[in-house]
């Protein structure tokens, strides 16, 4: 598990209270929001392989994502963009 701290000045945080309540609410709700796009995103990607290559998917949706990194069929973005950069060298 991964933790975040965020650190503002109190001016920074007084700031942000202007437009809400919660600023630790706010951040939360982007963080859960990402992630949820990122899995689905995953999730899309390593389904279709499945289907495509008539193996069974996994049931947890966990399962699913830690399967289509365990088998290469997602890459980190700083994964893709090493694997660019190469490219780019190869040329």
């Amino acid at each position: 598990m991964k933790k975040f701290v965020i650190e503002l000045s109190d001016v920074d945080y007084n700031s942000l209270l202007v437009d809400m309540i919660s600023p630790e609410e706010l951040f939360t709700n982007f963080v859960t929001s990402r992630v949820d796009r990122s899995q689905s995103k995953i999730i899309k990607i390593a389904t279709d392989w499945h289907i495509r290559n008539e193996k069974q998917l996994p049931v947890k949706k966990e399962d699913i994502i830690k399967q289509a990194f365990d088998n290469g069929l997602v890459l980190t973005l700083e994964e893709r963009a090493k694997q660019q950069r190469l490219a780019e060298l190869n040329k």
